[in-house]
């Protein structure tokens, strides 16, 4: 059977996350199935959990209380399926801190690769695919990356994705059997875009109100939903981390010019 990964990014001006949902297609076809008809029983063309929780349009002219309703049940149909949700979360002023070194390494003649969406686009992807292995899953299984649709990335992402697959060596060949199909698609053709994207909101917000912010309040019922179900995994790219990057990307340029010399 397939495996399946459904994606979406969610921002804000403390973090940037890629977050993707992760399991076998018959349980993917279920949780569509599942998420039309409740959009069917509320009258709704589509669920964003944004959109439910900042009360904008069309959610403007429903209450607290039938928005949270609306976000417990559809984030409760993904609680009662098998996927696994991933994020991975950037900060965004440490990563703003150490533009010049991302700004040297990520941008080439081939693209521009120094938005905080790349770093987290590959890194999500490499986890999820290490995940596979750990869990002893055949190699000959690859993962379909199917992505909500983002003109301002497809083009970039489609070429990061490319170049990954086809890399020779290096710590890529750990994980390169598991790159499948990638894929971009809108969130009302494919329906379980829209879980992708409740997960995604939900998984940013805990990283910028509890890790980033440390909010004393953070942890939101909302997020319980998904902590509860045990099948989470959030990693980041904070002040620490951004600091090891850095150092491994000027290890690189040195590298690399004394290559040249």
């Amino acid at each position: 059977m397939m495996v399946v990964s459904y994606n979406d990014e969610s921002v804000d001006n403390r973090s940037y996350a890629v977050s993707g949902l992760l399991g076998m297609q018959p349980e993917w076809v279920e949780l569509g199935r599942l998420w039309e008809n409740k959009l069917h029983e509320h009258k709704l063309k589509e669920f964003h959990a944004a959109k439910c929780e900042l009360r904008k349009p069309p959610f403007d002219t429903y209450e607290r209380e039938t928005r949270d309703m609306f976000q417990e049940e559809f984030y409760g149909l993904l609680a009662k399926s098998r996927l696994w949700g991933f994020c991975t979360a950037v900060w965004q002023g440490a990563y703003d801190e150490r533009w010049t070194d991302f700004e040297k390494w990520r941008f080439s003649p081939e693209g521009d690769f120094t938005d905080p969406y790349f770093l987290a686009f590959q890194h999500n992807i490499e986890v999820m695919c290490l995940r596979l292995d750990k869990e002893k899953a055949p190699r000959d299984e690859p993962i379909a990356f199917v992505f909500d649709q983002q003109e301002e990335y497809e083009g970039r992402a489609t070429q990061l994705y490319e170049s990954m697959k086809h890399s020779e060596g290096g710590y890529l060949a750990a994980y390169r059997h598991r790159l499948g199909s990638l894929s971009f698609y809108s969130r009302f053709r494919q329906l379980q875009l829209q879980a992708a994207d409740a997960w995604a909101y939900e998984s940013r917000k805990w990283v910028s109100d509890v890790k980033i912010d440390k909010h004393p309040d953070g942890q939101r019922w909302q997020f319980e939903i998904f902590r509860k179900t045990g099948r989470i995994n959030i990693d980041g790219f904070g002040p620490e981390n951004l600091d090891r990057l850095a150092s491994f990307m000027r290890d690189d340029l040195r590298a690399k010019a004394g290559e040249i010399r």
